[in-house]
């Protein structure tokens, strides 16, 4: 008996050793991982002291709003440097801390913003005021607080697609667009499924229109869903226990290619709470807003109303007079009453129908388009959802009796 006490207390403490062992293995494997990857962003100090922009923690509880910016490469061979680069993606990052849920919301290049009472596109905001610039007319645009910012370039971009093994993604557009000044060339085939490796994955994520000038129907927009399903293929590779093992590559390859205004651990911080996240808690949507030409120029135009978009509660709501504003609706098309019945359809939606003027256009056969003239820009928006017509143009001038122009093309006799 008291041999076998013997032998199982002698059992008990050589497993206890073992197991006190096999801890403290798994402890230093813990802490030297942790040690590795700190050791690789923290390069990133070194790559990111050009970032003007201040990093604000947030608060206990608090949502955290990280700003990532895609640069372009601007013209080879310029000598203004970086100074001709423009934001040519961005995206907010809203993680809601508390509920464990992530938006990720693309906000178009071509968003309008004002300087001094001119306007500028949002892309351009690097190229004036570096990433603070950019930072402060996201927060004054949408109403949040930015706490984070994060630029890579398109060359990163490639590097980081490269370091998890690229992606498979189906093409549903013909794509042949050549641009020698960023020595761009795209071409894909309509119905193929391609292995898009970093320079695949970059021409598929900027293309917009071919060299004949056919191409997306929406234009930035359009371009911004393609790269939405990119963005889903990614996630869908990253949640693959087998990109594990790719973490230190990948991480060393983020670490050298993008610049931010994060410490190394706040960077392991939300790189965790957000690889932790199912795929049902990740929402990708775009800013909602209209696209409208101005002057020559063609802007995308924020709309006050996100509801879609919890983040965005701070955003000051616009109310559009509608009563009061004058509308000309003019039928090009070979459907007769169609500009009555127009009339009568939008006088629903809150506009006066005494205030509306229908008739026939001079021309027949023209494209639908809305004109409108001399209103705030801010209506913009509100205004094209009601009426249902794409193709926008705004004059800051007055035009004698009437506020909005509505030529009615064949598109709305169906």
């Amino acid at each position: 008996m008291g041999e076998n006490n013997t032998g199982s207390s002698g059992r008990k403490k050589v497993l206890k050793a073992t197991a006190v062992i096999i801890c403290s293995i798994i402890l230093c494997i813990i802490v030297g991982a942790a040690a590795y990857f700190y050791v690789f962003l923290s390069s990133i100090s070194g790559n990111s002291r050009d970032i003007n922009a201040s990093a604000v923690a947030a608060g206990s509880g608090q949502s955290v709003n990280i700003l990532i910016a895609g640069m372009d490469a601007g013209i080879a061979g310029t000598s203004d440097g970086d100074n001709t680069k423009k934001a040519d993606t961005i995206f907010l990052v809203n993680y809601d801390t508390k509920n464990k849920k992530a938006n990720i919301i693309s906000i178009p290049k071509d968003t309008m913003i004002k300087d001094k009472g001119k306007r500028q596109k949002l892309s351009a905001s690097v190229s004036y005021g570096g990433a603070d610039y950019l930072t402060k007319n996201i927060e004054s645009l949408l109403g949040v607080k930015v706490n984070y910012y994060v630029q890579v370039d398109y060359e990163g971009f490639i590097n980081i697609v490269d370091s998890f093994g690229g992606v498979d993604m189906k093409i549903n557009n013909d794509m042949n667009y050549d641009d020698p000044n960023q020595n761009l060339k795209i071409h894909f085939i309509k119905g193929e499924t391609v292995h898009l490796d970093g320079s695949k994955a970059e021409e598929f994520f900027r293309w917009e229109r071919n060299n004949d000038g056919t191409g997306l129907a929406d234009g930035d927009l359009g371009r911004i869903k393609n790269q939405h399903a990119l963005l889903s293929q990614v996630i869908q590779k990253l949640e693959r226990k087998s990109t594990f093992f790719k973490a230190p590559k990948i991480l060393s390859t983020f670490s050298k290619n993008i610049e931010t205004n994060m410490t190394p651990a706040e960077i392991i911080k939300y790189a965790k709470a957000m690889y932790g996240l199912k795929r049902e808690d990740i929402s990708i949507s775009t800013l909602k807003g209209a696209e409208v030409h101005i002057e020559d120029e063609n802007y995308f135009i924020v709309n006050s109303k996100q509801d879609s978009i919890a983040a965005f509660k701070n955003m000051k709501e616009v109310t559009v007079n509608k009563a009061n504003l004058k509308l000309q609706v003019l039928n090009s098309t070979a459907k007769n009453g169609l500009a009555k019945t127009f009339a009568e359809n939008i006088s629903k939606k809150g506009y006066t129908l005494s205030n509306i003027t229908t008739g026939n256009a001079a021309k027949k056969g023209l494209d639908s388009k809305v004109t409108i003239y001399a209103a705030k820009e801010e209506y913009i928006p509100a205004i094209k959802d009601d009426l249902g017509i794409n193709n926008v143009e705004f004059v800051p001038q007055k035009s004698g009796k009437f506020d909005i122009i509505i030529v009615l093309g064949n598109d709305q006799a169906k």
